[in-house]
């Protein structure tokens, strides 16, 4: 999902793998929904080009450094299973 506001963009998604990749790329997450206990929901705040790097992601032509990936993953697990 996503919406416009102020020329940036929010984006949410319950994708892990998509979610590192905002993270690795330091997009501001801003929330992490749990209300679902089967899924879970990241909302990232604004930032120019979220949607450049979503598309590039899964086009597969986005680089990335192997080890910023996984440390982002690391770190949302960490925060999913905080609570």
């Amino acid at each position: 999902m996503q919406s416009k506001n102020n020329q940036s963009t929010i984006f949410t998604t319950s994708d892990l793998n998509t979610a590192s990749v905002l993270l690795a790329f330091e997009v501001p997450l801003e929330s992490i929904n749990r209300s679902n206990p089967k899924k879970v929901s990241f909302t990232f705040g604004p930032r120019l080009m979220v949607n450049d790097l979503v598309q590039q992601y899964r086009t597969r032509k986005l680089l990335i450094e192997p080890t910023e990936l996984f440390n982002a993953q690391r770190n949302l697990k960490n925060l999913i299973f905080a609570e």
